[in-house]
């Protein structure tokens, strides 16, 4: 507990809980976070939007639409989405759950989108570190031969418990009929669901400016 009470403060979690809407009034360390947060998730890569039938909120990410390799940023972006898509979770269930829907949308993917291998490293070292049973399941979508084989050089590296919940889903119709069951259609965008109603566009700003326990 210690040791995650430090590595929040280090990171700067009450910060970027603070960064929503932040003005030349909130102190430069808030500030700051925001200008690197707005610029990281420029492109899309990561957000929080829909929540499955259970409340939990979905933790998105479009690998193809990596647009760095800045090892701070990209924590932090990560990290950002996580903390918010836990406070949209409690929020929409009252405190019920605690735990999110992570969706890997690996449409587009080649190999120049794969990020170094330490930084792949040091975020599953994250989530096993301080965010223990916060994983409810964790899902890739339609990723490609090229993606299972970097897959295979990152697995080692996850935690086991985590590991376990990583389920890879192929093609439409297979994913139609597997999350048909999981997310309602108008809390899905089309690459989840082909009925899905959300719209897959993504402003970072318009993000950053909702409240913080809301998606996107």
């Amino acid at each position: 507990m210690k040791a995650t009470l430090k590595w929040r403060e280090e990171i700067g979690i009450d910060a970027m809980r603070r960064c929503t809407d932040a003005t030349d009034s909130d102190s430069e360390t808030v500030r700051a976070m925001r200008d690197v947060l707005s610029v990281d998730m420029a492109s899309g890569k990561v957000f929080v939007k829909g929540y499955d039938k259970e409340g939990r909120a979905l933790y998105t990410v479009t690998p193809s639409k990596k647009n760095s390799d800045d090892e701070a940023a990209i924590v932090k972006s990560h990290i950002y989405a996580l903390e918010r898509c836990i406070a949209c979770t409690e929020r929409n269930t009252d405190g019920k759950e605690e735990r999110i829907t992570c969706i890997f949308d690996f449409s587009h993917f080649s190999r120049k989108h794969s990020y170094p291998l330490k930084i792949i490293k040091k975020v599953f070292g994250v989530l096993k570190a301080h965010y223990p049973e916060r994983i409810h399941k964790m899902y890739f979508l339609d990723a490609p031969v090229v993606f299972r084989g970097i897959w295979t050089c990152v697995k080692p590296f996850v935690d086991p418990v985590t590991g376990s919940k990583i389920r890879f889903v192929q093609g439409k119709r297979t994913k139609d009929k597997y999350f048909g069951n999981l997310i309602d259609s108008d809390q899905a965008t089309p690459n989840i669901r082909t009925d899905g109603t959300l719209s897959p566009g993504f402003d970072a700003n318009a993000f950053l400016n909702n409240p913080f326990d809301q998606t996107y």
